[in-house]
């Protein structure tokens, strides 16, 4: 019901924040005016404002520049708690856990680095698989939105749409600072998970509200070219993903308009666009295997690259192993006409009480992991 009211999302006249632009020019300039010294405190400071601006843009000169600068914090015997913090946060963005932790460890303060830790090890699969169960303790003051965007990501992991989008809603109202991207994140998080769940033309006027509040938000615009695609509005799409490969240089756009312009026809503009993005792919894993091998799986399964892609899916699962990695790797091997295979890895998905739209995508095409003999699904009580 949440999604059919006036207020949400919240226009930036309901809830003023930072003008957009004036916040991107602000990242600019701070940049810019930085102390010239070298030292730890100012790379810190450099690689937090490069890691926040490729938040808002997604620029990855951007944060391959963030990255070099979290490397020599590490390295630096120098580099205070807060350094070390974030650059444990901007390695484990990049999916180098271990070296995040080691980073951790050397801040000597648990209550720092807790929610960073949880991270880490949900995303390599150290805590069960099992859906978590909504709490019934009270919000904390002071940190309602994090937990409900917390709660609203429990439910879209049980495939309750409905419930996270509940607290997306909430969650709008309790943010109280001035910054446009965390409502902008927000209203994008919504348009995200409407689009997992088929629902692009709800999906879309959140993505417009992300870039309003937050002009050429990278994460919305390009989800955003996927909902017009996927609505048929493809000359709006076409415009908005060559501004992200613009902004970005992500062979995911690259790729994403590569399937727009075969969906027209244009037969020879696709073929281009994917040439780019696999010379681009090509690139990323190189400098980052562990990134982008995720990411990179949808692709070479596009192009019908399958040893590639059960060769990353396979690098994932093993750095990861959590419910995605899962869902990816078995999706390479139903590709591949390994259906028995494909059931054996969704049987701790689905046996763990999740319902993840990619979940129930995968299996409605895998009947037999639910009715057959071949898998470990049917002695699941779930089904």
């Amino acid at each position: 019901m949440v999604l059919a009211l006036p207020n949400y999302p919240l226009s930036l006249q309901d809830r003023p924040t930072t003008d957009g632009a004036t916040y991107l020019r602000q990242l600019d300039a701070r940049l810019k005016n930085l102390p010239k010294q070298d030292n730890p405190h100012s790379r810190a400071v450099r690689a937090g404002t490069l890691f926040q601006r490729y938040q808002a843009l997604g620029s990855m000169a951007d944060l391959d520049s963030a990255y070099a600068l979290a490397v020599q914090l590490n390295t630096s015997p120098e580099s205070d708690a807060d350094a070390l913090l974030l650059a444990a946060m901007i390695l484990s963005y990049m999916h180098e856990f271990d070296t995040a932790i080691a980073l951790l460890d050397r801040l000597n303060d648990v209550n720092a680095s807790a929610a960073l830790r949880l991270q880490i090890a949900n995303a390599r699969g150290l805590t069960p698989l099992a859906a978590r169960s909504i709490p019934n303790a009270p919000l904390t003051t002071g940190k309602e939105y994090a937990e409900l965007v917390k709660l609203a990501n429990d439910c879209l992991d049980r495939g309750e749409l409905a419930c996270a989008s509940d607290y997306f809603h909430q969650a709008q109202f309790v943010y109280t600072d001035v910054a446009p991207m965390p409502l902008a994140w927000l209203h994008t998080q919504q348009g995200i998970a409407l689009l997992r769940f088929d629902q692009p033309e709800q999906a879309i006027r959140f993505f417009r509200s992300a870039i309003s509040r937050l002009p050429n938000y990278s994460l919305a615009l390009e989800h955003l070219a996927q909902c017009l695609v996927r609505v048929g509005q493809f000359d709006e799409a076409r415009e908005i993903y060559l501004k992200v490969i613009e902004q970005t240089k992500n062979p995911e756009a690259m790729a994403g308009l590569a399937v727009l312009e075969n969906k027209q026809g244009n037969t020879t503009a696709a073929q281009k666009w994917l040439i780019r993005a696999k010379i681009r792919y090509a690139e990323r894993l190189k400098a980052f295997p562990a990134t982008y091998a995720q990411h990179a799986v949808k692709f070479y399964l596009l192009i019908a690259e399958s040893a590639e892609a059960e060769r990353l899916a396979q690098l994932n699962f093993a750095l990861r192993k959590d419910a995605i990695a899962y869902i990816t790797l078995a999706e390479v091997r139903f590709a591949a006409g390994n259906k028995a295979a494909a059931c054996e890895l969704l049987a701790p998905v689905a046996a763990s009480g999740r319902r993840l739209p990619e979940l129930i995508a995968l299996l409605s095409k895998l009947t037999m992991c639910v009715s057959g003999g071949e898998s470990e699904l049917n002695r699941s009580s779930v089904f």
